[in-house]
């Protein structure tokens, strides 16, 4: 799928990236390890087809990566 990421997460172009099997119905969720204490960035509505990745306010959840189905 082609995507324009941020320059600090550049690393994850050409790699093969699965989808969890627990999906709920506005985000895909994927299956990427989380990252711990992420910054609060970039924080604007989320559109359909945006690549978004939780921030420290999401606390165990941080750094887990969804692709948005519906705006948000």
């Amino acid at each position: 799928m082609p995507c324009n990421l941020l320059s600090g997460y550049k690393h994850l172009y050409n790699k093969e990236i699965n989808i969890r099997p627990d999906q709920p119905e506005n985000i895909t969720r994927l299956l990427l390890p989380r990252k711990p204490n992420v910054g609060i960035r970039h924080n604007i509505v989320r559109h359909r087809g945006s690549i978004v990745m939780q921030n420290r306010l999401a606390a165990r959840y941080s750094g887990e990566v969804y692709l948005v189905k519906h705006d948000l």
